[in-house]
């Protein structure tokens, strides 16, 4: 149990779940989840996976709170909680040593991009890791990734350490290594490769440290006495930001950078957005979510996050809780910002920001 974890309980804002049971993380590991909790009580729910696109992809069902006393929390907010995101980069994907084992492969001769991707393995996984490919650029001397038409002097493949899947094993990294051998081949090249017990020592560590720095913050708004209907639900949302996701009953709040993921999520029954007649459908609560290693910590995400939440509850009439149905109060709010400030830092420290290219993919 790390110290954040700690820290959360113990202020009574938060709830962290993490699964680390060995046999979960082979087949869908649920990472360490922040649920906001108002006056205390920390308690488990419901992980919702992170996506990479720019509008999201995925949701996940949650339990509807019983229902409570209204909570509003928009004439409290302080000052440095509000705000709007601010512009942040947003950086493309490649290799990345901190997160990828790395093969090089040497060639004897320049080749174009379009043999090298032709050579390629079909499928560029490794069991639930994926395979990343570049090139050292001819001309301009630059690694990238590779593009039909340019000249390659050498290649590198990276192979994921990580990622919400679980750690790299020695199936995936021996399945890695047998597909290098014939793109090595393909290509009359030789190549090197890490070896396989420091690899995956590598990958457990990092995976380690992932789980313990995963954290997703979700709350629930409740109606307090009349339901909504979908159309109200998406003019209200429409008015602090929030378009329509690849998803019925999904809307988000996209990140300033174009490819980036969406800085906040915002749920709702999906057979209540997916039915003919709207209105005989009603929605009496709404999911919202940050995903807190996928956003950019410039975007001020959590500030966001208080702002809307605060909005919302007032404007719809609604209260703030967690998963249990319990009122959300202004104290656990100023907790939750302390300690993600915490969280922000040790990110920070291990080289993988929030919302940095290699964070993203870590934590995906």
């Amino acid at each position: 149990m790390n110290d954040l974890y700690m820290l959360l309980a113990g202020a009574g804002g938060l709830i962290l779940v993490g699964v680390i049971v060995q046999g979960l993380w082979q087949m869908h590991k649920a990472r360490q989840m922040l649920q906001v909790k108002p006056d205390g009580n920390a308690t488990k729910g419901s992980q919702v996976e992170p996506v990479l696109e720019k509008d999201g992809t995925a949701s996940a069902k949650t339990q509807q709170p019983e229902a409570v006393e209204p909570s509003h929390i928009a004439a409290a907010i302080p000052d440095d909680l509000v705000g709007l995101p601010t512009i942040s980069s947003y950086t493309v994907a490649s290799i990345d040593p901190l997160i990828d084992a790395v093969v090089t492969i040497h060639l004897e001769h320049p080749i174009t991009g379009d043999t090298a991707l032709m050579a390629a393995p079909s499928s560029r996984r490794a069991g639930s890791k994926p395979m990343y490919f570049e090139g050292l650029n001819a001309k301009s001397r630059v690694w990238e990734s590779l593009q039909a038409g340019q000249q390659y002097q050498e290649l590198m493949v990276g192979l994921q350490l990580a990622n919400r899947m679980g750690a790299l094993n020695e199936i995936e990294y021996s399945d890695f290594i047998m597909k290098m051998q014939s793109y090595a081949d393909a290509l009359g090249a030789a190549f090197d490769a890490p070896d396989m017990i420091e690899t995956v020592g590598h990958a457990r560590e990092l995976d380690q440290f992932a789980n313990d720095h995963d954290a997703q913050i979700i709350m629930h708004l409740v109606a307090n006495k009349s339901a909504w209907s979908p159309s109200y639900v998406q003019q209200q949302a429409a008015g602090m930001g929030f378009v329509a996701g690849t998803l019925p009953g999904r809307l988000v709040i996209p990140a300033m950078q174009a490819g980036a993921p969406p800085i906040l999520t915002l749920q709702y029954d999906m057979q209540a957005a997916m039915a003919d007649d709207p209105n005989m459908m009603p929605i009496t609560h709404v999911t919202l979510t940050l995903d807190v290693p996928q956003t950019d910590r410039l975007e001020q995400p959590f500030k966001l996050l208080y702002k809307v939440a605060a909005t919302l509850s007032k404007n719809m009439d609604a209260s703030v809780v967690d998963e249990q149905g319990t009122p959300l109060g202004v104290e656990a709010f100023d907790a939750i910002h302390q300690m993600l400030e915490k969280l922000y830092d040790q990110l920070e420290q291990r080289g993988l920001s929030a919302g940095s290219a290699a964070a993203r993919r870590l934590f995906s």
